[in-house]
């Protein structure tokens, strides 16, 4: 017995005292059943609870933060040397599954008949879409994220979009924490990784919603207001991009409906309309893993490849990627990809992450627009980008601010990308708020400003799901709210829900 004591505390004192040691203790198990009471104990060590895993066989388990204050040993470190030995490891045996094979082999047409199947929201389908069958608790989204081990064969987008249409949970995470985003990410130049994220990205806004009743309303079909079904999951639409649409079958005939999600709503439990199920404030390219790195870290701090990385580059040219958020061992994303980009030998990419990097401080930036103090503690309730140091600035500034100030959910649409020319810009600051007149011509929306320094044709389809615009520009026009924003990339934003009829 004394002997089998020292044997665990042995390997239990390697583990902590050199997680390196953990690949070979692991690799050089007798059997998998070893395999994997080396994992666990190793695991354990971290802080993380693996009874709660092996009780949620169909979830996240636990995504606590890991535990960074344990005696000789840096779980940072090894959770890191976990992250990175995963990557070439945990795609084995997959064939032993029918939805992975199918996954795996790049057959859609496969895939859909199998989950078809199932019926939507049961336990069946949920246990088939996301049980965590390895012990990197991988869901079959999580694992075609990382195609670039022969995942899709070629198909991946298809088979991504086909277990999103599904209910297969976009937000998923695995045992480090990491989201689709962080596996997306290390697909280095990859276009199909662009695609897939905007995808996650907009299913993710609803995804909590999947599988459960909902209720139709705000169509411009009066006969399926009003009427209830159950939200079965994402579907891509490219004349709806910046939502995409969720399929919805309904309870009376059967039909499976492609909605926008602004007409899906939350059923209540006397059957009427609750909530809409959109969260515009969901951004899930912002969520941390457990050691709190967001999903563009591991990318821009990989210099294995001596071009720059386009992933990255979209996360913050498109979705304006936070950098502030704590990491778990002290210092900010930001700070983290500052002291590593500088020595990046592509010098167009490295300029474009500084130029970002650079504007994110100006952000951060807090000073009394109205005297100019810095440091100041009053942000705008509304916009909550505006600063002020006390309430007599807040009053004396309100008949200024009150033209500019803009939530920050509401929706926006780029209208315009290009580099910018003085006499276009000259009445404007970048940030600044203003008003754009809307008039409908042919296929095209026009947006022009009061002087006529600015007048861009627009096809309709980018508003598509702006119905109330389009009418209102139709009929002799309207007004929306709009700006320049320079960084990360010159481009000029609308807010479409700001209609409003003006003077001229």
């Amino acid at each position: 017995m004394p002997s089998k004591g020292r044997k665990k505390k042995t390997k239990k004192a390697i583990l902590m005292k050199d997680p390196d040691k953990f690949v070979e203790i692991y690799q050089n198990a007798a059997d998998d059943a070893k395999r994997v009471e080396v994992f666990m104990r190793a695991v354990s060590l971290t802080g993380t609870d693996v009874s709660k895993n092996n009780d949620d066989p169909f979830g996240n388990g636990d995504q606590s933060k890991i535990m960074l204050d344990l005696p000789h040993f840096s779980s940072y470190n090894w959770f890191e040397q976990l992250n990175k030995f995963k990557y070439t490891s945990f795609t084995a045996n997959l064939s032993s599954i029918p939805l992975l094979r199918s996954c795996k082999s790049g057959d859609s047409d496969a895939l859909e008949k199998r989950v078809k199947k199932t019926e939507i929201g049961s336990k069946e389908r949920t246990r088939l879409l996301e049980g965590r069958t390895n012990l990197y608790r991988c869901s079959a989204l999580l694992l075609m994220a990382q195609a670039k081990n022969g995942m899709g064969n070629g198909n991946t987008v298809n088979i991504v979009r086909v277990l999103l249409q599904y209910g297969a949970r976009p937000d998923a995470r695995d045992i480090c924490g990491n989201n689709v985003l962080h596996y997306l990410a290390k697909n280095v130049d990859s276009s199909d990784s662009i695609l897939i994220a905007d995808d996650c990205i907009n299913a993710a806004r609803c995804s909590r919603y999947f599988g459960m009743k909902v209720m139709v309303n705000g169509t411009t079909q009066n006969t399926i207001n009003s009427q209830v079904g159950t939200l079965q999951g994402y579907v891509h639409d490219q004349k709806c991009a910046e939502t995409g649409r969720f399929a919805v079958v309904m309870d009376n005939d059967n039909r499976i409906l492609s909605l926008k999600p602004g007409n899906i709503f939350v059923m209540k439990s006397n059957r009427k309309v609750g909530a809409c199920i959109y969260d515009q404030s969901r951004k899930l390219f912002n969520e941390p893993n457990r050691l709190g790195e967001i999903c563009i870290q591991d990318s821009l701090m990989n210099f294995s490849t001596k071009r720059g990385n386009n992933f990255a580059l979209h996360m913050m040219d498109v979705h304006n990627i936070d950098l502030s958020g704590p990491q778990f061992v002290g210092e900010t994303a930001h700070q983290t990809i500052a002291a590593s980009i500088a020595t990046h030998p592509d010098e167009t990419f490295r300029t474009k992450i500084e130029d970002y990097l650079a504007w994110k401080d100006h952000e951060a930036t807090r000073f009394c627009v109205n005297c100019g103090e810095i440091n100041v503690e009053y942000r705008c309730v509304r916009c909550q980008k505006v600063c002020y140091c006390s309430e007599s600035c807040h009053i004396a500034h309100f008949s200024v601010h009150k033209k500019q100030c803009i939530s920050g959910s509401e929706d926006e649409v780029v209208i315009q990308e290009f580099p910018f020319e003085a006499s276009l810009v000259e009445r404007c600051w970048f940030e600044e708020i203003f008003w754009l007149k809307v008039t409908s011509e042919k296929s095209n929306l026009i947006f022009k400003d009061r002087n006529a320094s600015i007048r861009l044709p627009v096809d309709k389809k980018v508003f598509s799901s702006y119905r109330y615009l389009l009418k209102e520009a139709s009929r002799g026009g309207t007004h929306v709210k709009a700006t320049f924003r320079k960084y990360p990339k010159p481009k000029i934003i609308v807010f479409p829900k700001t209609k409003h009829k003006r003077a001229w």
